[in-house]
């Protein structure tokens, strides 16, 4: 009886742990691209306030 239960949870926890390293995975993937759409957006944004100041 307690070796049956414990046979479906193994072959449970693999599975959302594959879905968590995918998750990660994609996380980092879309974070890189937007922190450097925000990097060069920061300069651009002073570049332009100054011509507007002046």
């Amino acid at each position: 009886m307690r070796p049956k239960p414990e046979q479906p949870s193994q072959p449970k926890q693999p599975t959302p742990q594959q879905q968590l390293h995918r998750s990660q995975q994609r996380m980092p993937t879309k974070q890189q691209p937007t922190r450097r759409s925000q990097h060069q957006q920061l300069p651009k944004q002073p570049t332009k306030r100054q011509p507007m100041r002046r």
